[in-house]
């Protein structure tokens, strides 16, 4: 027997040895189903029982933000309203429990073939598929977005994704496709993307992007990869995924932070930093190195207080605050941050360098240095590069530590330093062919009106990757700079 019972506003047990209490339409109503799936619904302002109709039975418990209910009458599923009206006429094999507040339901009709309806009744996809389930989470923007889709299949035919206008969706079918093929799923995702290169939008940009950095190295052309991401992030700024996407990439490819002119680092890692802690850091450094003190501070500062003490993202907040503690003139605020470092780098079981507090005073770190400068160092001519936790990189693959001064900037132009790219012949670009065994990807079906004779019947349309692809992509040495280091 059930253990829940229900007790109205005076205290009496209107009902008992219930199997589920739910609270509904955001708490407008209550209801309580019977061991056989019977039930009573109850209006919570008034107390009163919601008349109904013999025979109905509620076996599914939906989320209490839903303006409707799923009922079954003589076996066959239908969507009521709070007064216990009918809102869709047409009863179906199953409605599916859309987990979640939804407009949009999932239902198969008597041939075993699924739909989709709104939750008016009017229907959106006419039953079809072999199954239909609902997109998925989000994932704070690590997955790709699918929420708003339905994952479908038919017979012979891996799952793909659909929207409400029956397309299937170019991004989430390439995103899951291809797992047969192994190391080459990848490699598939991204023939098929740019098989339909010009149809791509926002996030479909993005995926494109991943497909450039997330393989071997023979496949992987960082300078795509940065093409396709930003492009993903420009069309789609409020997507998670896009953001996170983006943001990755640069963190282990610093040298695009200065390939795009009016890309904004702050917005773009503040954003970020709603989802990982590691972000702020490196909004810290990017106002660090854009001679931004106070700034910088705020968000070492915002790493300190959003993460555990042995957090290694703590190390470098902590050795940057020590560092501006002491130019400060305050060398116990500055001492208490070192040994936090120490032990946060401890608890990773990390090397951290033993700074000196007197080092530490005389440090005149070089932020104002950027990207293509010249500068003399130790008698000799360098181009910068981009900075570092070892320093700053410098154009013969040294570092100049972030304790030196002794350096002169130069008023002149780093082509000294360049050559023309090898891989490319200074065009910037190249032309890539990729081979790989076509696999069908999916087989659409559709209802099909036939004729009075035949009757309606379901036609299926079968997508398979190319076999080959040809074009130009950006030369993945020089990024498409058509020029490159001279080493």
């Amino acid at each position: 027997m059930g253990s829940y019972e229900i007790v109205n506003a005076k205290g009496k047990t209107v009902m008992k040895n219930l199997r589920a209490v739910e609270i509904l339409n955001e708490g407008k109503h209550i209801i309580g189903v019977k061991e056989d799936y019977t039930f009573e619904l109850f209006d919570v302002q008034t107390g009163e029982k919601v008349p109904q109709e013999s025979g109905l039975k509620a076996p599914l418990f939906l989320s209490r933000g839903n303006t409707f209910l799923i009922l079954i009458q003589n076996g066959n599923y239908y969507v009521y309203d709070f007064e216990l009206k009918k809102i869709t006429k047409e009863g179906y094999r199953e409605i599916k429990n859309p987990d979640g507040v939804r407009s949009s339901l999932l239902v198969k009709d008597e041939n075993f073939n699924w739909g989709i309806i709104h939750i008016d009744g009017t229907v959106q996809i006419p039953p079809q598929y072999l199954s239909l389930d609902y997109g998925g989470g989000e994932m704070n923007g690590i997955l790709y977005p699918v929420a708003h889709l339905f994952r479908a299949s038919s017979r012979n035919s891996e799952p793909f994704y659909i929207n409400l206008s029956n397309e299937v969706d170019l991004g989430a079918t390439a995103n899951s496709c291809c797992f047969v093929m192994g190391n080459q799923q990848v490699v598939g995702k991204r023939l098929m993307l740019l098989e339909q290169s010009g149809k791509l939008k926002g996030v479909e940009k993005t995926l494109l992007g991943t497909t450039y950095y997330s393989t071997s190295r023979e496949y992987n052309n960082p300078a795509e990869a940065f093409n396709w991401l930003y492009q993903g992030w420009q069309e789609a700024p409020d997507s998670q995924y896009a953001l996170v996407k983006l943001a990755e990439f640069l963190r282990s490819n610093p040298e695009f932070l200065q390939a795009q002119e009016g890309l904004n680092l702050s917005s773009l890692y503040r954003l970020a930093g709603k989802q990982s802690p590691s972000y702020l850091l490196e909004l810290a450094e990017y106002f660090r190195w854009e001679n931004q003190p106070d700034s910088a501070r705020f968000y070492y500062e915002e790493v300190v207080k959003t993460t555990p003490q042995t957090s290694y993202t703590r190390v470098g907040a902590h050795i940057e605050l020590a560092k501006m503690a002491f130019r400060e003139g305050n060398k116990t605020l500055a001492a208490e941050h070192l040994n936090a470092a120490k032990r946060a780098a401890s608890a990773n079981q990390s090397p951290l360098p033993e700074y000196k507090l007197e080092e530490l005073s005389e440090m005149n770190l070089a932020t104002n240095l950027k990207y293509g400068q010249v500068i003399l160092y130790k008698g000799e001519k360098f181009m910068v590069l981009h900075g570092t936790q070892k320093g700053v990189e410098l154009s013969n693959g040294t570092y100049l530590p972030l304790t030196e001064t002794d350096y002169k900037v130069l008023n002149e132009s780093s082509d000294q330093f360049m050559t023309s790219c090898y891989a490319c012949a200074g065009s910037g670009k190249v032309t890539k062919t990729f081979k790989m065994t076509p696999i069908t990807v999916y087989s659409k079906p559709e209802l099909v009106s036939g004729s009075t004779v035949s009757g309606d019947y379901i036609k299926t349309t079968s997508y398979t990757t190319p076999s080959s692809y040809e074009g130009q992509e950006t030369c993945s040495v020089c990024y498409g700079k058509k020029v490159v280091l001279k080493r």
